[in-house]
């Protein structure tokens, strides 16, 4: 028991540090995982002790513990599957391979988001039916099977009276009916012209950046991205 108030009094602000400034997600899992020794309780009762002393330092604070929160909540997360997963060796190999496939995952509704975005101009059927019918026609069948429910949610977006809790959760609802009707190998042609910048956006921003930011958000930062990657026009004069 005094080994364990120690631990909480030493380490009372220690995650909202890891949860801020470390700049790559796996250390900052593989830290918290080693001052918490590997036990579970240690790992919760490290958590509400710093949200506890983050909260009660001011009311911007107490506001402001998003970062802590979903920092905590990936670290269970991890936690968890290790547990389940009953594999020995190096923690950090474990993280590693859980992060590569989140960010996997994450490339992939970034992807969809994209071709949401492409709907929003035009519509479902020019952004992604009528493309999918020469690249995939299995696929696009898939699709078709739940296309009432796809139009549903496309036009509860398109309408745009959403707040922006609304619009995301919407979002996410028709990322995940479009994930499942199409394979990661058919995303990647439907939206071609943004390979060369999602290969090099996804390699040089750090996990912490993008493993905490939602696909709309990316998407948008990849459609800038890609507006400024253009040969530039330079005088010789």
């Amino acid at each position: 028991m005094t080994n364990l108030v120690s631990l909480l009094i030493v380490h009372h602000m220690t995650v909202v540090q890891l949860s801020k400034t470390s700049a790559y997600f796996d250390q900052a899992l593989q830290s918290f995982f080693d001052i918490a020794d590997r036990n579970l309780v240690n790992v919760i009762l490290l958590y509400l002790c710093n949200i506890s002393d983050y909260s009660a330092v001011s009311e911007s604070n107490a506001r402001d513990t998003r970062n802590l929160r979903n920092f905590f909540d990936e670290t269970y997360r991890v936690f968890a599957e290790m547990r389940t997963s009953n594999k020995e060796g190096d923690p950090i190999d474990f993280i590693l391979t859980y992060l590569d496939q989140k960010k996997i995952d994450l490339v992939t509704d970034t992807r969809i988001d994209l071709l949401i975005n492409r709907s929003l101009q035009y519509d479902l059927e020019k952004a992604i039916f009528e493309p999918l019918q020469s690249i995939q026609s299995e696929e696009l069948q898939i699709l078709k099977n739940s296309k009432e429910e796809l139009n549903e949610l496309w036009r509860a977006l398109k309408l745009g009276s959403l707040d922006a809790e609304g619009r995301d959760k919407m979002t996410d609802k028709l990322i995940r009916k479009i994930k499942q009707g199409i394979s990661e190998s058919t995303l990647k042609q439907l939206t071609a012209n943004y390979n060369s910048v999602i290969s090099w956006f996804f390699a040089s921003l750090p996990n912490r950046f993008l493993l905490g930011t939602p696909p709309g958000i990316l998407s948008t930062n990849l459609q800038m991205f890609q507006r400024l990657d253009r040969p530039a026009i330079v005088s010789a004069q």
